[in-house]
Protein backbone atom coordinates (compact mmCIF):
# COMPACT_ATOMS: atom_id res chain seq x y z
CA UNK A 1 0.00 0.00 0.00
CA UNK A 2 2.30 2.87 -1.32
CA UNK A 3 1.53 6.08 0.17
CA UNK A 4 0.15 9.17 -2.06
CA UNK A 5 2.98 10.52 -4.41
CA UNK A 6 3.48 14.05 -3.65
CA UNK A 7 4.61 14.65 -6.94
CA UNK A 8 1.61 13.55 -8.57
CA UNK A 9 -1.57 13.60 -5.72
CA UNK A 10 -4.09 12.89 -8.62
CA UNK A 11 -2.08 9.97 -10.29
CA UNK A 12 -4.66 6.80 -10.18
CA UNK A 13 -1.79 4.50 -8.35
CA UNK A 14 -3.32 6.71 -5.29
CA UNK A 15 -5.56 5.14 -2.29
CA UNK A 16 -8.31 3.73 -1.97
CA UNK A 17 -6.18 0.64 -2.14
CA UNK A 18 -8.31 -2.34 -1.88
CA UNK A 19 -6.61 -5.01 0.79
CA UNK A 20 -7.35 -7.96 2.22
CA UNK A 21 -8.22 -7.53 6.24
CA UNK A 22 -5.21 -10.69 6.57
CA UNK A 23 -3.16 -8.35 4.62
CA UNK A 24 -3.71 -5.34 6.71
CA UNK A 25 -3.12 -6.83 9.92
CA UNK A 26 0.36 -8.64 8.74
CA UNK A 27 1.17 -5.11 7.28
CA UNK A 28 0.17 -3.02 10.56
CA UNK A 29 0.60 -5.06 13.58
CA UNK A 30 4.15 -4.05 13.99
CA UNK A 31 4.44 -3.14 17.76
CA UNK A 32 2.06 -4.03 20.99
CA UNK A 33 0.93 -0.74 20.31
CA UNK A 34 -0.42 -0.95 16.78
CA UNK A 35 -1.86 -4.73 17.85
CA UNK A 36 -3.72 -3.25 20.33
CA UNK A 37 -4.87 -1.06 17.68
CA UNK A 38 -6.22 -3.61 15.63
CA UNK A 39 -7.65 -5.68 18.44
CA UNK A 40 -9.83 -2.75 18.79
CA UNK A 41 -10.77 -2.29 15.26
CA UNK A 42 -11.60 -6.26 14.97
CA UNK A 43 -13.83 -5.94 17.95
CA UNK A 44 -15.28 -3.01 16.32
CA UNK A 45 -15.90 -4.93 13.21
CA UNK A 46 -17.05 -7.90 14.95
CA UNK A 47 -19.81 -5.85 16.67
CA UNK A 48 -21.02 -4.36 13.47
CA UNK A 49 -21.24 -8.22 12.10
CA UNK A 50 -23.25 -9.01 15.17
CA UNK A 51 -25.55 -6.50 14.46
CA UNK A 52 -26.16 -8.00 11.25
CA UNK A 53 -24.01 -5.58 8.78
CA UNK A 54 -21.83 -7.72 7.10
CA UNK A 55 -21.97 -6.26 3.61
CA UNK A 56 -20.13 -3.49 3.11
CA UNK A 57 -16.00 -1.35 3.12
CA UNK A 58 -14.37 0.77 5.56
CA UNK A 59 -11.90 3.30 4.69
CA UNK A 60 -9.19 3.59 7.03
CA UNK A 61 -6.90 6.33 7.47
CA UNK A 62 -4.96 8.91 9.88
CA UNK A 63 -1.48 8.11 11.67
CA UNK A 64 -1.76 4.45 12.10
CA UNK A 65 -1.21 3.86 8.33
CA UNK A 66 1.22 7.03 8.01
CA UNK A 67 4.52 5.36 9.59
CA UNK A 68 3.84 8.29 11.95
CA UNK A 69 6.37 6.54 13.86
CA UNK A 70 9.46 7.48 11.65
CA UNK A 71 7.77 10.78 10.69
CA UNK A 72 7.16 12.07 14.37
CA UNK A 73 8.94 9.38 16.12
CA UNK A 74 6.07 8.52 18.21
CA UNK A 75 3.42 5.71 18.40
CA UNK A 76 -0.14 6.15 16.92
CA UNK A 77 -2.92 6.39 19.24
CA UNK A 78 -6.05 5.30 16.96
CA UNK A 79 -6.89 3.96 14.10
CA UNK A 80 -9.29 6.57 11.46
CA UNK A 81 -12.29 4.56 10.42
CA UNK A 82 -15.03 5.33 7.65
CA UNK A 83 -17.90 2.24 7.44
CA UNK A 84 -19.69 2.08 4.42
CA UNK A 85 -22.73 -0.38 5.09
CA UNK A 86 -25.00 -1.62 2.92
CA UNK A 87 -28.59 -2.31 5.30
CA UNK A 88 -29.57 -5.90 6.01
CA UNK A 89 -33.14 -6.20 4.13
Amino acid sequence: MPPIQSTAPTAMERSPYPVSLTDFVLRFSTTNKCRAILSGLLGFRAALHSAGLTEGFQWIDGSFIENIEEIESREPADVDVVTFFHLPR
